[in-house]
């Protein structure tokens, strides 16, 4: 078979032929393939011989598989078409507070915004109720490197992660680096 769409129009062709309602289920071409072939072999080798040969007399009439199976089978629907770049835009329009809302959807009621503590991009940092949840965040980060874990100074008892200052970034680099494997001269 070229693919599920073929295969479920030509079963579902040859069921109707024989006179059976085919009613496939399923959301898409595969899962209404699966479905007719699964009543397809539950005829007998003789039924299976005459809907193949009333269904290729069928085409052979109509032209093509297609125009001979149209109607047998539902249309399976396609998933919308997302526009990232309208998206983007969208979200760039959106006021400063509708975009906070967005971020802070995936927060955990735990992990409330602070109250004085603020991002680079201004929105308030999320807050830890303890060390060890803030620090499990900042080992499951891309630039766990980079960031710190620190005490949050208005709300006593939370804790934020921060980069740390660009000076300190080159001397965790260079600590960090392995050590040349080459013997010393002397």
């Amino acid at each position: 078979m070229k693919n599920a769409k073929h295969g479920a129009l030509r079963l579902a062709l040859y069921l109707h032929c024989v006179g059976i309602d085919p009613m496939p289920v399923g959301q898409s071409y595969r899962q209404q393939f699966a479905a007719l072939l699964a009543l397809y072999e539950s005829l007998d080798i003789a039924t299976r011989k005459n809907a193949r040969r009333l269904g290729r007399q069928a085409m052979r009439n109509a032209g093509s598989l297609e125009k001979a199976a149209h109607g047998l089978i539902a249309e399976t629907a396609h998933p919308p078409f997302i526009d990232r770049k309208r998206i983007a835009v969208i979200i760039e329009q959106m006021p400063r507070k509708e975009m906070f809302k967005r971020i802070r959807n995936g927060w955990s009621r735990r992990t409330p915004p602070c109250v004085s503590c603020r991002m680079s991009n201004g929105f308030p940092k999320r807050s830890w109720p303890s060390r060890e949840m803030a620090e499990d965040v900042r080992l499951r980060q891309h630039d766990r490197d980079t960031l710190r874990v620190y005490s949050c100074p208005a709300m006593p008892g939370f804790w934020h992660l921060g980069h740390l200052p660009i000076t300190q970034r080159s001397e965790v680099a260079i600590s960090s680096a392995p050590s040349s494997s080459l013997p010393d001269s002397q």
